[in-house]
Formats: C-alpha cells, sequence, structure tokens
C-alpha cells in the first residue's frame, strides 16, 4: 500500500509541475511576449526530478482501504495545482512589468526584463518545489512529516533556485531575447 501512495504522489507531482511549466512559459511568450532562457528551464527541471526522486524514499501513511487509480483524481488534482501555480506566475509578471508596486510598496527598484527573469524562476522554482508537499499529503499538508531525504532534497533545490533567481547566470546566454540577470 505505501508503494501505491509513492506512486501516487509522484504522478501528481510530476503531472502538476509538466502542467505548470507549460501553461506558464507559453502564456508568457504567446501573451507577453516574454521568453526564457533554456538553460534555465534544464535547470527547473533537474532541481523538480531531484525533489520528485525522493518521493520513493518518503513517509507515508497506508490507506486503510484497499486503493485502485483513479486517474480522473490525480489528473483532477495535478491539473488544478498546476494551473493554480500558473496562474500565480502570470499575476506575478503582470504586477511587476505593469505597476509601480514593488517599487511603491517595498521601496524596492524596479526590474528590468532580464532581472525578471531571474524573479519569475525564482517564483517557478521555489513554488513549485513546494508542491510537493502538497500533493504527497492526504490532508493538510502540515499535519504529514516527510522524510529527511525529501527535506533535504527540498531544501537543496531551494538554495539553488535561490541563488540562482537572485544573481542568475551572470546576463548569458547573451543574446539580447533571453538574458538571465539576477533579480537581486
Amino acid at each position: 500500500r505505501k508503494i501505491f501512495q509513492r506512486m501516487k504522489n509522484y504522478a501528481t507531482y510530476s503531472i502538476a509541475v509538466a502542467v505548470r511549466v507549460v501553461f506558464t512559459f507559453g502564456l508568457l511568450t504567446t501573451g507577453f511576449d516574454f521568453y526564457f532562457p533554456t538553460i534555465a528551464i534544464v535547470i527547473l527541471a533537474l532541481l523538480n526530478d531531484g525533489c520528485m526522486l525522493t518521493i520513493s524514499k518518503d513517509r507515508v501513511k497506508p490507506s486503510r482501504v484497499p486503493d485502485q487509480w483513479s486517474l480522473r483524481e490525480i489528473y483532477s488534482v495535478a491539473i488544478a495545482i498546476g494551473l493554480y501555480l500558473s496562474a500565480s506566475t502570470i499575476v506575478l509578471y503582470h504586477i511587476t512589468i505593469s505597476t509601480d508596486f514593488w517599487a511603491r510598496t517595498f521601496g524596492l527598484a524596479q526590474l528590468d526584463q532580464n532581472s525578471i527573469r531571474g524573479l519569475i524562476y525564482l517564483q517557478v522554482s521555489l513554488s513549485g518545489l513546494a508542491a510537493i508537499f502538497v500533493t504527497r499529503a492526504q490532508g493538510f499538508s502540515y499535519t504529514e512529516r516527510p522524510s529527511w531525504l525529501v527535506l533535504g532534497a527540498f531544501l537543496f533545490a531551494q538554495v539553488v533556485a535561490s541563488v540562482l533567481g537572485a544573481y542568475g547566470l551572470g546576463g548569458s546566454p547573451g543574446n539580447g531575447g533571453t538574458d538571465f540577470g539576477g533579480s537581486g
């Protein structure tokens, strides 16, 4: 039963992350003419996959009743999570590019396109990685403690994503259209 629950958590998380990445960057590209460097997507995928693999060693509560695959439930939950996360990124981008909310409210500098890539990367990576705790829990995510391996992988990925989001890739790839500067 534990193996079944782990597989269900894995499937839900991987579908949610895939929906999120496809919708987020698809909408940003087509709707806002905002391009993102491929290398940042690859790093994002590596960090997400590293966390996702630790689900196989996670602590889970076995179900009290016999389980069976409910693909409708798995897809519904995963798509809802993925679309919610995607919408949060689109709203963040729109607020950042269209208003002076951050400067007015927190006294932060207005970001240019290269710095916004760092901000969007940071938000996509951190919130996507945090989704692992939502997809693995049977109830509220804070009621079930994850394994130390899941926590360790999550913390490592958070540190890498935070550094990359803050400092960027030094302006790489240097083509002018997808340069990745940090958000500071």
